[in-house]
């Protein structure tokens, strides 16, 4: 841009010529900070917003030390896979449990009459 600027003032004493090649290239739109990247990858992966794979890429690019992205994908998809029977007997024991202490206790309301 500067050189086509350059070019149609035709300054006095500056060279002319011929319009020089150029190319542009822009930096990843994201957070410089290591942590910042850390948690919009776990928010954005947790909602949904955005897949594994394309965090996985934004962790790399944001200097964290992962060689291959399959790879890492793999071993999440494996120690995701592992977890889910015990998730799953955490949250059935949750919901099984005794419902007394979300029974209302009736305190506070009106008599019915």
């Amino acid at each position: 841009m500067v050189q086509r600027l350059h070019q149609a003032g035709r300054a006095d004493g500056w060279p002319t010529g011929q319009t020089l090649a150029a190319r542009l290239v822009f930096g990843p739109h994201m957070p410089a900070d290591r942590q910042a990247i850390l948690d919009e990858v776990v928010k954005g992966v947790g909602a949904g917003v955005f897949s594994l794979e394309t965090g996985i890429r934004m962790l790399q690019d944001g200097g964290y030390p992962i060689e291959d992205a399959r790879e890492e994908v793999a071993r999440i998809t494996v120690r995701r896979a592992a977890m889910e029977p015990e998730r799953r007997r955490e949250a059935s024991s949750l919901s099984s449990g005794p419902r007394a202490a979300a029974q209302p206790t009736g305190e506070g309301t009106p008599p019915r009459s």
